[in-house]
């Protein structure tokens, strides 16, 4: 008999498992509000950043949804919250496509705006990095905001074929 290696699991992966213990404990259905960060923090006695790693796993597969000045809300769960999880960690090969692709035409659509930005674009940057910004400082994930950042930088670049590329696979990269 081989042995296999034991995986220590991470903070967030505990979080996300005593939140899905919180959800079926409390009978917390689709649509209803979960405790905020800080009150998540307290119940488990663990620090709001460990939170927002965990509601960042749990906003990117669309498990919950933050409303900015309202709160944080389930959604519809398939199945089992780590069930969940785990089916969309199944598709890590295209997510790591995803992460090469962005960063390659990222990279270079930001070194192309950086040549050719007018100060409207600079603008429309400086006004998506700002959204960005406190959107992290008020502890929310940010997932638009980001997208908008880097939608501004590639806009910025005035080169049709990245600008298309990125819009027409816009759903994928956020």
């Amino acid at each position: 008999m081989a042995f296999k290696p034991i995986r220590k699991k991470r903070l967030f992966e505990e979080i996300i498992l005593a939140i899905e213990e919180y959800v079926r404990d409390h009978d917390i259905q689709p649509g209803e509000k979960l405790p905020s960060e800080s009150e998540l923090a307290t119940m488990f006695d663990v620090s709001k950043t460990a939170i927002r790693e965990a509601m960042s796993v749990l906003h990117n597969n669309a498990i919950v949804e933050t409303r900015p000045g309202s709160g944080i809300f389930l959604k519809e769960v398939r199945q089992g919250i780590s069930q969940q999880i785990l089916e969309n960690l199944m598709k890590t090969d295209e997510l790591l496509e995803i992460i090469e692709f962005r960063r390659g035409l990222e990279v270079e659509a930001a070194a192309i705006a950086a040549m050719r930005a007018n100060a409207q674009d600079i603008q429309r940057i400086e006004i998506a990095h700002a959204n960005l910004y406190e959107s992290n400082a008020a502890g929310l994930v940010g997932v638009h905001q980001d997208f908008m950042f880097h939608q501004a930088i590639v806009t910025s670049s005035h080169n049709s074929i990245y600008i298309d590329i990125f819009n027409s696979l816009s759903e994928k990269i956020e």
